[in-house]
């Protein structure tokens, strides 16, 4: 179809040139139209003319296209078939259609044997995948595809065809035939030297680069040893200025005055402790080397001479004590150590000597002589019993031990120290004194019966401490007479039982009391005032009905005077003994307690827990419950100053359990240990109600924290 439209313009373009020389005819020839002859014929002839000038202009068109076909063709043999490039056009399905001379060169095959051959058989086996997918994506986009494949040349070798493998670079672009097919133009350039050269290249850079990496680990090992050298004579140069900070630090913060003479008695070296010691700088001692030996005293000046011949003739270090005095005038006691000093050749380079100043030590063994002298009389007139032994026999005793023990120093001599402990008492001392003996002594008292001759006990308070005792382990002893002590102990225990059953009584007694004043109050009292405000009532009843003029205001001001008092006498009863706690139970009588307490305290807000029925609640406890709880309440409102209580009633296996917690202001719990009667008094009747009924009571409080109250029963006690 495009053919045909562009012959029809062709033919249009001639028509109107061959018309545009007819009518330059018509201007140099005579006109048709007076030509004799009619219209048909002039019309005729006219188309004639038209055709033939259009034969004319065709047949000029045709020689001037054909000398340009020559041309033409002379330029494609030149440009296609000469081209050193090889050019090729395959058909859709890949069969070659035309190819020119390079490539018959570069495939080794004539040209008219390449035509009608497929490319693909040109091609290796691994690129053929690759070269049908670029010309499947050439005939998809239309856009040029460059691309390499790996293909095969024919090569004659000895009389026969070899195939031999070659790289080429292929340019594709999709065009049409005359038909409208579409057609692969295709230009291929044999690149095996380049590939080869590239091999090569890569050969070289892999080369190459192995042998930078070698060098670069060369470089690097040659660097870490070269670092690790400088590290270490860093760390060495570091390490011996520590080393000398070392010896300086050691040398100068000495406690004794080290000094260090030459052979030829020169001071090399002073610490600075000289100074302290004597009062003159290490300086003076350097630049005066008799400054030394003129502190001394005089009378023990001897003794360092003799001293320091022995060093220098002899070699051999030297020791003594002399006294030397100071630049304030005072005397010191001096320890002095002397001894060679040879360097790492062996050979003799001075003497080194440290002084010490034991002036306190000297006058610590005068005080310990006369301490000793004093202990003496102190020990022996002691009115303890002192005495130093073993597990296996007695050391040393003053004269009131054997006093208290009733024995003489020559029957305790025969006797191990644990026969003289009752048996039952014996274990325990047993293993007192075997911990002091392995240095874990507990430093308190403890009371043992010791047996006399006649069998008599007497109780004596011990105290055993761990000491050396002539550089041996040992235990020191001392001992009471506390006999008395424990009979009158005795005494009060047994007192304070009676008192604690009188206690108990007491209780019992105040509480039946208080039953008997709360049923009289309810059955008289209670019962007289409300017959008289019934009746009352019905006076005024009366005389409102029967319209009398009778005065009220006086009868009706009784009335809540009267339910005040009946009122006030409910409140009393309820207080000295809440008659819901027998009718109703425990349960329900804290109920109705907290109500009243809350009505009482708006301000505190009070949440409860109760956690028991009133079967599970023995009924001796309820009373005690009942109490601890109404006593620690008052005290929570009137001291804690709390805004919230929490109450609490609860079975924890075989206990009951009744807790009180405040979040008020708390107190030291030292304030409970006060002796002032009015501190702690509700909380001492607490604690005592609590342990006449079998109970167990525990406070925890802090300042700002505080106060809870904890009550425990056994179930059992409640039986």
């Amino acid at each position: 179809m495009p053919h045909r439209k562009e012959k029809e313009q062709r033919q249009q373009v001639l028509r109107e040139r061959a018309e545009v020389a007819m009518e330059k005819l018509h201007r140099i020839t005579p006109d048709l139209g007076e030509l004799p002859g009619p219209d048909d014929a002039r019309r005729l002839l006219h188309e004639l003319r038209v055709h033939q000038i259009e034969l004319e202009l065709q047949n000029e068109e045709l020689r001037r296209s054909q000398h340009e076909l020559a041309a033409s063709q002379t330029r494609y043999f030149d440009l296609y078939e000469l081209a050193p490039v090889a050019y090729c056009i395959l058909s859709e399905q890949g069969v070659i259609l035309e190819a020119n001379f390079a490539v018959s060169k570069l495939l080794g095959i004539p040209r008219k044997a390449l035509v009608l051959q497929s490319l693909s058989r040109f091609i290796q086996k691994e690129d053929q995948d690759r070269y049908f997918l670029h010309r499947q994506q050439l005939l998809k986009t239309g856009e040029a595809q460059a691309f390499e494949l790996a293909m095969l040349r024919v090569e004659p070798s000895a009389g026969q065809a070899n195939e031999a493998p070659f790289w080429a670079s292929l340019n594709a672009m999709l065009a049409r035939d005359a038909g409208d097919e579409p057609i692969f133009r295709i230009a291929l350039t044999d690149i095996t030297a380049i590939k080869r050269a590239e091999a090569e290249l890569l050969l070289l850079n892999e080369d190459l680069e192995t042998r930078i990496q070698h060098r670069t680990v060369e470089l690097r090992l040659a660097l870490a040893t070269l670092l690790e050298e400088v590290e270490a004579r860093r760390l060495a140069t570091a390490a011996l200025e520590i080393e000398k900070e070392k010896f300086r630090t050691v040398a100068d913060y000495t406690f004794d005055w080290e000094e260090w003479l030459a052979p030829d008695g020169s001071v090399i070296y002073t610490s600075p402790s000289c100074e302290r010691i004597t009062g003159y700088a290490p300086r003076e001692f350097r630049e005066d080397p008799g400054l030394f030996l003129r502190i001394i005293l005089p009378e023990d000046t001897p003794l360092l001479a003799a001293e320091h011949r022995t060093v220098t003739e002899h070699f051999d270090p030297g020791e003594l004590t002399f006294r030397i005095r100071t630049r304030s005038g005072a005397v010191r006691w001096i320890s002095h150590v002397c001894q060679p000093v040879y360097g790492l050749d062996g050979s003799w380079v001075g003497q080194r000597s440290s002084n010490r100043d034991i002036s306190d030590k000297k006058a610590a063994e005068e005080e310990v002589r006369r301490s000793e002298e004093h202990y003496s009389s102190v020990v022996e007139n002691s009115p303890t019993g002192i005495c130093i032994l073993t597990e296996q026999e007695i050391l040393f005793a003053n004269q009131r031990f054997f006093g208290i023990l009733m024995r003489s120093p020559e029957e305790l001599a025969s006797l191990n120290p644990l026969e003289l402990v009752h048996p039952e008492d014996r274990p325990d001392l047993h293993q007192i004194w075997a911990e002091c003996l392995a240095g874990n002594c507990p430093l308190q008292d403890h009371d043992y019966r010791l047996t006399g001759p006649d069998d008599a006990v007497r109780w004596i308070s011990g105290r055993s401490t761990a000491i050396q005792f002539h550089a041996a382990p040992a235990v020191l002893f001392t001992i009471q007479d506390v006999s008395e002590r424990h009979q009158a102990l005795q005494a009060l225990q047994r007192s304070q039982v009676a008192l604690h059953g009188l206690s108990a009584r007491l209780i019992t007694i105040q509480e039946e009391e208080r039953g008997r004043v709360a049923r009289e109050l309810h059955d008289s009292i209670g019962s007289t005032l409300s017959a008289i405000k019934l009746m009352i009532e019905t006076t005024l009843q009366a005389a409102t009905q029967g319209g009398k003029d009778i005065s009220l205001d006086t009868l009706r001001a009784v009335v809540p005077v009267l339910q005040d008092s009946v009122e006030e006498v409910r409140r009393i009863s309820m207080a000295l003994r809440p008659l819901t706690l027998d009718d109703l139970g425990l349960c329900a009588t804290i109920e109705w307690f907290l109500r009243e307490f809350q009505s009482t305290h708006p301000a505190v807000k009070v949440a409860k827990r109760i956690g028991l029925t009133e079967q599970e609640i023995p009924d001796s406890l309820k009373i005690s419950i009942f109490r601890i709880l109404q006593e620690g309440l008052n005290n929570a409102a009137k001291h804690s100053q709390a805004a919230r209580i929490d109450v609490g009633l609860w079975g924890d296996g075989e206990q009951v359990i009744l807790e009180l917690a405040d979040d008020g202001v708390g107190f030291e719990q030292a304030q409970l240990r006060n002796p002032d009667p009015a501190v702690g008094f509700g909380l001492a009747s607490m604690r005592e109600r609590a342990e006449l009924s079998g109970g167990e009571l525990s406070l925890l409080t802090a300042p700002g924290r505080g106060t809870r109250l904890r009550v425990r029963w056994p179930r059992a006690s409640g039986s």
